[in-house]
Order: structure tokens, then sequence, then C-alpha cells
């Protein structure tokens, strides 16, 4: 079945709304502020995870005042792929 190119642009743009939105949950430090939120990527997979949490991690020493906890570690115990 030959679909349009516009089909591969949203499949492609869907995990980077969940990244742009993982981003800033995180470095705006709401789940240090509410402990038992969780984020739930649906119908996009979670490939995507891992590499965002390690760019996070390595950017957030350069802005260390602004956001004091590593993003991997705001979301220790959370993580589940169920």
């Amino acid at each position: 079945m030959d679909q349009p190119a516009s089909n591969a642009v949203l499949i492609t743009e869907m995990a980077l709304w969940a990244q742009r939105t993982l981003g800033h949950l995180i470095l705006a430090g709401v789940f240090e502020r509410y402990p038992t939120l969780r984020f739930v990527p649906t119908e996009l997979g979670t490939l995507w995870l891992p590499p965002q949490l390690a760019m996070l991690d390595a950017m957030v020493p350069t802005i260390k005042s602004e956001h004091p906890t590593a993003p991997t570690g705001c979301l220790a115990g959370r993580r589940s792929m169920r």
C-alpha cells in the first residue's frame, strides 16, 4: 500500500511531541512536585525514552542552578515497560 509522505511526517513528529512534553515536565520540576505523577506515552512507542533521558542527563549539569536533580533521578522508580 502506497501511503502519502504526509503520513511519514506525522509518524515522525508524534514522538517529537512526546519528547518535548516530557522535557518540559522534567525540567520544570513537575515530577518532583508531584511524586506519584506518571508519564504514559501511548501509541508511539518508547524507544526514544532512553536516548532522550541520556541527552537530558548530559545537559542538566550545565543548568544545575535551575535544576538540581538529573532527569533519570526524578523518574527513578517510575519507569515501567508493562
